[in-house]
């Protein structure tokens, strides 16, 4: 026996299946072609007028919802439903229902058993009057977009009683159970508005979970508003312990604290010398309270700790920003405009590292626009000796007509780390192809010019994507504007050149001329905190 298709088997399912021949003649086999049929047509294949409303009805009603509820246009994206975890689409967290419109699918209760109206396959609440799930946004200051065409209740007394219903009773949305009374201690906690995605997670874990963990209960928050910058969440426990922790984690959970460390060292980098001089004056002054007692410190090992502080005063750094596409070849017709002004090329390019390594292949693009100097390229993928024969050519450089040793390096922030400790050949320019992903990257970046107590000069790139980014970095940093060469030239101008006569680059700059007989050495070990 042959497997019946699609039209067979709903005309034997409908008690027709006298009719089958006709179509079979009519080479309908699909319920889409069944669907396409004329009045004509359908008439001539069912005579019967009952079969034939009988045989219409499970056409409409198969495979769509167009008979069981009035949706959105087809090119409207279906409203939001509830982003609830604890209750899913139904009331029962180990349904596997799928997506059920409300007051339909609610009707068929797990196994046969009635249930109320928008529990999708969930128990049902054992009232006379059928709960509609309410939309949560009809009662927002903006309101709901879809209108009377929206599948959930705009009614006001809908969402009184949703707000009554028991936890267990199918609603999708979250119950409004009010916190036990021991619930006493109370704390607020502000997050930023775009974070609260990281914060609720994938149908709101990350926030069950924290509360799971730490016995606490958030206040229940219908809308978020994205025009405000932060978001007020208010948490709720049994002990100050209980929602200082839960604030802990939260904070932690959407990133806060991590932004918050990225600021701390934005600042310190910025801040450096008298960060370091402030410390240093409350270390001495705590010790010099512990003197006679068991916590005061030789003068030797004062020295010792002070020593790691660097007091050098940073040197002066003019920045420069300027708008350009995310085209290289915009922002590298913009570099030409700098480079014409200069007697000689001494600059550094910070790229991304994919960025770098791109880059690398194009090089000879890049010297076009640096008055012909060849590129060194140093990424994190490159060999150790690779990495030094290359660096070595950036230090050595190549004198031009007016004696300046040019050099040109295109690398990542890995470098401007480096430089930090280490002291590097000289250059005056600084061009960062990209607003970096971290404020502090940028201070590290920009200080590697002008060293040796000159004038150096950082240009940052800023395209439309990036204009955020570079908001943020420009609250902290005076940034000048360029756009054509009048900007530039009264910087230029004082900008100072390593020459063979008057030599910036100090003999023992990175990397050493003996690096080859130290190429295979091992690092020291470190052995911090030893006992003896």
């Amino acid at each position: 026996m042959s497997q019946q298709n699609a039209v067979e088997a709903l005309l034997a399912r409908l008690q027709m299946g006298d009719t089958i021949p006709a179509f079979q003649a009519l080479g309908v086999d699909r319920i889409v072609s069944l669907r396409k049929m004329s009045e004509e047509t359908l008439r001539q294949a069912v005579p019967d007028a009952e079969q034939r409303q009988a045989l219409l009805d499970a056409i409409e009603s198969r495979g769509h919802l167009q008979s069981r509820r009035s949706g959105p246009q087809a090119s409207q994206p279906h409203p939001p439903r509830s982003a609830d975890a604890d209750f899913g689409r139904g009331g029962n967290d180990d349904s596997h229902g799928g997506y059920a419109p409300r007051g339909d699918r609610g009707d068929r209760g797990v196994r046969g058993i009635r249930s109320g109206r928008g529990g999708g396959r969930g128990a049902g609440v054992p009232n006379g009057d059928d709960l509609a799930r309410v939309c949560r946004h009809v009662f927002t200051p903006e309101g709901c977009k879809y209108g009377d065409k929206c599948r959930y209740s705009h009614d006001e007394n809908d969402r009184r009683r949703a707000q009554e219903v028991p936890t267990g009773s199918g609603m999708a949305q979250r119950s409004l159970e009010r916190p036990p009374p021991n619930f006493k201690f109370t704390i607020e906690v502000e997050v930023p508005t775009e974070r609260i995605k990281y914060l609720l997670g994938s149908q709101g874990n990350n926030m069950k979970y924290i509360n799971e963990t730490c016995g606490t209960y958030n206040e229940r928050f219908d809308h978020v508003d994205e025009k405000e910058e932060t978001f007020t969440i208010r948490i709720l426990g049994g002990s100050e312990e209980a929602v200082n922790k839960a604030k802990e984690m939260l904070l932690l959970s959407a990133g806060v604290k991590r932004e918050e460390e990225k600021k701390d060292r934005f600042q310190y980098a910025v801040n450096e010398l008298d960060a370091n001089t402030h410390a240093a004056r409350l270390f001495a002054a705590c010790n010099t309270k512990n003197k006679n007692t068991a916590r005061h410190l030789s003068d030797a090992i004062m020295r010792n700790v002070v020593s790691s502080f660097n007091f050098v005063r940073p040197q002066e750094v003019r920045h420069f920003y300027m708008y350009t596409s995310s085209s290289d070849k915009d922002k590298l017709e913009m570099v030409s405009k700098i480079v014409s002004q200069l007697k000689g090329v001494q600059a550094i390019l910070f790229c991304d590292q994919k960025r770098v390594e791109e880059m690398c292949k194009g090089s000879q693009r890049i010297a076009r626009h640096f008055n012909g100097v060849e590129p060194q390229f140093v990424y994190r993928q490159l060999s150790k000796e690779n990495r030094m024969i290359a660096l070595e050519k950036f230090k050595k450089g190549v004198v031009n007509e007016n004696g300046v040793r040019q050099r040109l390096l295109v690398t990542n922030e890995d470098y401007a780390k480096l430089a930090r400790k280490t002291i590097i050949p000289y250059v005056n320019l600084v061009i960062n192809f990209s607003v970096p992903r971290a404020e502090e990257f940028y201070v590290l970046q920009s200080q590697v010019s002008g060293r040796q107590g000159t004038i150096g000069a950082s240009f940052l790139c800023v395209s439309n994507y990036e204009e955020a980014l570079f908001r943020e970095l420009e609250k902290n940093i005076q940034f000048e504007r360029f756009e054509d060469e009048d900007h530039f030239r009264a910087t230029a101008v004082e900008l100072s050149y390593d020459t063979d006569a008057q030599p910036l680059t100090p003999e023992d700059a990175d990397p050493p001329e003996d690096w080859r007989e130290h190429l295979n050495d091992k690092k020291p070990r470190q052995n911090f905190g030893k006992r003896r």
